[in-house]
């Protein structure tokens, strides 16, 4: 490979990280609160993966949608229009995507409901790297595996990346995960089944690395 082509190669591989890094200090220079979700966050705890989205959980309120819109327009293709509906939808997951004028980078905006286990998740958020010298608050190790385990559940639980993903952060933060707090909110938002099922497997790996 000539120097062009790696020089090429590096860029494409360390623009995604830059992207993100912009997007988190436009949010804070706004004052709004926010959350990283995603395969982001569950790098962090467990596992990491090479990603070019990212999850974010938001609270905008109405009167600030404006402000983001024409905090983003330059850079991403985001209308004034989608991210209104988004905020008067009544569906459960209530979202809209930044997508960067290049088409490397796109970030998922979820905006944060009412309901309990989203409250309970988004006071839980806990600041960590999401790569060197760069802090942001992220779901914590037992949310991001209980929301992954709802992401997979609603793919047809097929998603071999969202299975590992979650096996990830539960072999590697076993020992220090609240599993009382999992289970608790696994059987309301209908994954017990599931949960039960990675935490099984985990702890048998858990185990096969204990007696390495």
């Amino acid at each position: 490979m000539n120097s062009c082509a790696k020089s090429a190669e590096s860029l494409e591989r360390v623009a995604p990280s830059q992207r993100m890094k912009k997007v988190l200090a436009v949010l804070d220079k706004l004052g709004l609160q926010y959350m990283v979700g995603g395969s982001f966050a569950s790098s962090t705890w467990g596992h990491s993966r090479q990603t070019n989205d990212l999850d974010l959980i938001l609270q905008l309120p109405s009167e600030r949608v404006a402000d983001l819109v024409e905090a983003f327009t330059e850079e991403y293709s985001l209308s004034l229009q989608e991210v209104e509906r988004a905020v008067q939808s009544k569906e459960a997951y209530r979202d809209f995507q930044l997508l960067d004028n290049e088409g490397y980078f796109k970030v998922d905006v979820f905006l944060l409901n009412d309901t309990p286990y989203e409250q309970s998740e988004f006071s839980r958020r806990t600041l960590r790297e999401l790569m060197p010298g760069v802090f942001a608050p992220c779901s914590s190790a037992e949310d991001i595996v209980l929301r992954k385990l709802q992401w997979y559940d609603l793919g047809g639980r097929r998603s071999d990346r969202q299975w590992n993903d979650i096996q990830g952060v539960l072999v590697i933060r076993f020992d220090l995960l609240d599993f009382g707090y999992m289970r608790t909110w696994g059987t309301r938002v209908g994954i017990q089944d599931l949960l039960e099922t990675a935490i099984l497997e985990a702890t048998k790996k858990n185990q096969e690395l204990k007696d390495l």
